[in-house]
């Protein structure tokens, strides 16, 4: 592959379109018009607009998806694609969790055959993990190229997923998420707290739960959340946040606020939606010393029964995936540690636990 298409201009158009580039390939970035699509072309990219038959593209020797998270405008501007691209050229969404099948039913079977689903998390350039995704009839040699290019050429962690809904890392993730929404109001903890004891504590990032949603956006995560088939949902503080458009980073509040440049940040009380400054937590600070991990989550288990209820309900929750989204325990764990910088994966815990969460 030397020439690609990414179709869609936005965030994560825009940084796919420029780790291609950095790759050595030859980047064609497209959006609604051609202002829209130079906005977003790092150096490297060509920008174009969906204008006068899609230019470009029938050059092109892959073509990447990356719109927004809707069926219907994916659907139409496939409809443009089958017509203009070359045969045989595979066709790839960054969709996080819409079904490959509902994507491409009703198409022609060489393009269904050549369509599959490769999803980078954001922002690509940093996170390890790109989902690889097989639609209905997706040609196995067509899997078997984009592997190769993106461990090879891109150098990231490609997992095999199945056509389930939210794949493999965003399942377990937003499940995650919606379990430590639950517990934190069921134990009476406030937003800190519980960021405290579901971040590094336990080998996840220091974005560890609510923080994450800032930087996602509340918006994008209740979407990946209400993608899960099985239960998760959003606290029901978190859907007042949404309504009132308080959507994290993006819109300047969320669960934590920052007034200005110089002004301290604060969180939100989800009791009252109200904010005050951080107050810092009353938990045992000796235990983020802990190495390795997992005797330190050994102690955070056996300290805070928080963290125990969570991470055995995380566990439980995963190993009853196997094998409707993946064959292999192995394929979760990776795809937790390269696509949310866990330390562990579900698997890797209940192995570092032991009787410990007995």
């Amino acid at each position: 592959m030397q020439r690609v298409a990414v179709l869609g201009a936005g965030t994560m158009g825009s940084r796919i379109a420029e780790l291609l580039a950095e790759s050595g390939m030859q980047v064609l970035l497209l959006d609604l018009t051609a202002e829209a699509a130079l906005r977003g072309a790092a150096a490297g990219v060509t920008a174009s607009s969906f204008d006068d038959g899609l230019p470009g593209i029938q050059e092109c020797d892959w073509v990447v998806e990356a719109v927004a998270e809707n069926l219907a405008v994916k659907r139409a501007l496939y409809e443009r694609i089958a017509v203009h691209r070359r045969r045989s050229t595979p066709v790839t969404t960054n969709t996080s969790g819409i079904p490959l099948r509902s994507l491409v039913e009703g198409f022609g079977a060489e393009f269904r055959q050549c369509f599959a689903g490769v999803h980078f998390f954001n922002p690509p350039k940093v996170l390890h993990l790109v989902e690889l995704v097989p639609g209905p009839e997706t040609r196995p040699e067509i899997l078997d190229a984009l592997e190769q290019f993106c461990t090879v050429r891109l150098r990231k962690g490609v997992v095999r997923c199945k056509d389930t809904p939210n794949f493999i890392a965003n399942r377990i993730g937003a499940n995650l998420s919606a379990i430590v929404q639950r517990e934190m109001i069921v134990e009476g903890l406030s937003i800190e707290e519980a960021d405290w004891l579901t971040g590094p504590l336990i080998g996840l990032p220091k974005s560890a739960t609510f923080r994450l949603i800032d930087v996602i956006g509340l918006d994008v995560w209740a979407q990946v959340t209400k993608n899960v088939p099985d239960g998760a949902a959003l606290a029901p503080f978190l859907e007042d946040l949404l309504q009132r458009g308080w959507l994290g980073r993006k819109s300047g509040q969320g669960c934590y606020r920052k007034a200005g440049k110089e002004a301290p940040i604060e969180v939100l009380d989800w009791r009252t939606l109200e904010y005050h400054p951080l107050k810092g937590v009353q938990f045992d600070p000796a235990l983020l010393s802990i190495e390795p991990i997992a005797e330190r989550l050994q102690a955070a288990v056996a300290t805070y029964p928080f963290v125990r209820k969570v991470i055995s309900e995380h566990i439980t929750y995963a190993a009853g995936l196997i094998p409707e989204i993946a064959d292999h325990p192995h394929d979760i764990d990776r795809a937790m540690r390269w696509g949310y910088g866990h330390a562990l994966g579900p698997f890797e815990m209940r192995g570092a636990l032991g009787p410990e969460l007995t």
